[in-house]
């Protein structure tokens, strides 16, 4: 049977494309990058389909997605001219730093708002993780959320990832 792989990572999209060559099965991979972008491509699975038609719905929904990240510096550097401080939050959209700040909601908030006025996405998802012992409440999210994009569809689940204490997708 055919199998459809999402790498949800950059680093581990090119080792799973040569993975697949290797393989009797049919392998088909989907460049996701990121874990909202393979979530968003999961919504566009169809079960009854084929490895190929499921592969082009899926990296079209990808092409729709933007996938943000808030978590903590591990040291002082600089991101162009942007100075980040070790152990500040930093907030990041398609991989391009945003936001900087001492407040994981304070970043989430200007991490939000640039998301949902830049591209007007109609679904935004969160995923928490109490990565670094930092657990923000869902309730605190969806405040934000709901000043901030009062017309998106919002949904906060425990992601459980390591590293983040928040992803976010927005299609």
């Amino acid at each position: 049977s055919d199998v459809v792989l999402l790498p949800n990572n950059g680093n581990v999209v090119l080792t799973a494309e040569q993975a697949a060559t290797m393989s009797s099965r049919n392998i088909v991979v989907v460049p996701s990058t990121s874990i909202p972008a393979g979530m968003s491509a999961m919504v566009a699975y169809d079960g009854q389909g084929d490895a190929v038609t499921n592969a082009r719905a899926m990296e079209e929904a990808i092409s729709a997605n933007h996938s943000a990240e808030i978590t903590v510096a591990v040291r002082d550097s600089f991101v162009g001219d942007v100075e980040v401080r070790k152990d500040q939050f930093i907030g990041l959209i398609d991989g391009d730093l945003v936001a900087t700040g001492e407040s994981l909601l304070g970043v989430f908030e200007l991490v939000i708002d640039k998301l949902y006025h830049e591209f007007s996405p109609e679904v935004i998802t969160v995923l928490t993780s109490s990565a670094g012992g930092i657990a923000p409440r869902s309730s605190e999210l969806e405040g934000i959320m709901a000043r901030c994009c009062p017309a998106a569809e919002v949904a906060v689940h425990e992601g459980g990832q390591p590293l983040y204490p928040l992803l976010i997708g927005a299609d």
